[in-house]
């Protein structure tokens, strides 16, 4: 596979998870408030329908659900950054830093 279409089939893949976000969006509203536990629990069922798609041989749907999967994870990630800059822009803090971002690193 040449670079270019490494980087073509990367931009289609991040198309499809983009596209799934505002899908998830779209259906499930705000969900920065959610726990890390709840989050984990999400990802956790996206994961199983991959691994169903997996034994039961379903390549028809796997690319689906992980694509599904994939945007789980990056509302997460959404989510965890979001709370970093809310903690980095506190008026109260005396360091740039928050414990949640000091965590991420």
């Amino acid at each position: 596979m040449t670079q270019v279409t490494a980087e073509l089939s990367r931009a289609s893949v991040l198309e499809d998870v983009l596209g799934e976000r505002e899908r998830q969006d779209s259906m499930y509203g705000d969900q920065t408030h959610h726990s890390d536990p709840w989050w984990n629990i999400i990802a956790t069922e996206e994961n199983g329908e991959v691994a169903r798609c997996i034994w039961e041989k379903d390549d028809k749907h796997m690319y689906e659900e992980i694509i599904q999967a994939c945007a789980v994870y990056f509302a997460w990630a959404e989510a965890i950054h979001r709370l970093s800059l809310i903690h980095i822009s506190e008026p109260t803090r005396r360091y740039a830093i928050s414990y949640a971002v000091f965590c991420l690193k």
